[in-house]
């Protein structure tokens, strides 16, 4: 599988920096960051004692909100392991840019020097992510190149772990407090907004967000607008093949609704993924201050489970019945729906029926 490239590559500086800490092991660690398109030294920790004293001050290198690449020595001299530090509260450019970056640093530096990975998002994660023998990414035990039966991670696999680090970021936010929760650096073009606010001017309005990569911010943007009838569901009114984030308008029973659902096909790119995977809670939280808050968040990747009963059992699941070519029968009163279950992955609506 080939990996996203950023076309970044290692300065003169850190390349020299590297060559001295090999071959004179009086360093620790190298804070590796990326400045104007170019893979910079921005701090070093001596090699004063062993690894296990010497990590006890190694939060204090990086940024608390800074992605940056700490290239940590171990106890046998040019053995490396390279940690991915990034923070949740860093922009999406910044996430996208040192996750397709990390496979052009090991390899300009040599990756037989790496003999395992790790990716951690908060400072106090960094010390047990480089511990002998307890190595965690954040979300899993980091892999070693030197493990039996196992091979340095390519550059793919590596992407496709950042991703899976940060869905799994997300999703420990959707339980957490409000007061928790912090917006990452990012735009909504006036007409993402406009669509948003207007969610709740009638049934079965339809708005299709995306993200927008730039060199300087990255932005929400409209991808499409649309009113959906009762009744048709949303598999055929998406966008195919990419991620979007989508805010879809339901009525039962009388009672107006807004459902939001993140959409990730399986076969989006993975700069798409990378992007999409860790802005939802923008998208929501721009949402409920523009007063069109979510009833129930959902989250496929496959839009063939989108149909019209599959929304209206997820809506309102403890009372809602589909009527025939309406959203719900008229004399149907559902229960209020229930927005403090978090996201939920759908299941294939024919495995799960109807009330």
């Amino acid at each position: 599988m080939s990996g996203v490239t950023s076309g970044i590559t290692v300065s003169e500086e850190l390349s020299n920096e590297w060559k001295q800490a090999n071959q004179l092991n009086k360093i620790r660690v190298i804070k590796v960051s990326i400045d104007k398109e170019t893979l910079v030294v921005s701090k070093t920790l001596p090699l004063i004692s062993t690894l296990s004293n010497d990590i006890q001050a190694i939060h204090e290198v990086v940024d608390a909100d800074t992605p940056a690449y700490l290239l940590v020595q171990q106890d046998a001299k040019g053995k490396w392991i390279l940690v991915s530090y990034v923070p949740d509260t860093a922009s999406v450019r910044g996430k996208m840019l040192y996750a397709s970056t990390r496979s052009a640093l090991t390899r300009e530096l040599g990756a037989a020097s790496f003999v395992g990975s790790a990716f951690v998002s908060t400072p106090s994660e960094i010390a047990a992510s480089v511990s002998p023998g307890t190595a965690s990414t954040g979300g899993g035990p980091a892999r070693a190149a030197t493990s039996p039966g196992l091979i340095p991670l390519s550059s793919g696999e590596t992407e496709l772990a950042e991703i899976r680090a940060a869905e799994a970021r997300e999703r420990a936010r959707d339980n957490a407090p409000r007061s928790q929760l912090h917006r990452s650096s990012m735009d909504f073009e006036p007409e993402a907004e406009a669509a948003i606010a207007q969610l709740r001017e009638g049934e079965g309005k339809l708005v299709v967000l995306g993200v927008k990569t730039g060199k300087e911010k990255d932005v929400i943007v409209l991808k499409h607008s649309a009113v959906v009838p009762a009744g048709e569901g949303l598999t055929n009114a998406l966008p195919k093949g990419e991620p979007s984030y989508v805010f879809y308008t339901l009525s039962a029973g009388g009672k107006q609704s807004i459902l939001f659902i993140y959409v990730c096909p399986n076969e989006s790119s993975i700069k798409d993924k990378m992007v999409h995977s860790s802005s939802r809670w923008n998208i929501i939280l721009k949402a409920e201050e523009l007063d069109a808050k979510p009833a129930r968040r959902l989250e496929t990747a496959d839009l063939s489970e989108l149909t019209h009963d599959y929304l209206i059992t997820e809506l309102y699941p403890d009372g809602a019945s589909a009527g025939q070519g309406t959203a719900v029968a008229d004399a149907a009163t559902p229960s209020a729906p229930s927005a403090a279950r978090g996201f939920a992955r759908p299941t294939r609506p024919g495995r799960r029926a109807v009330p």
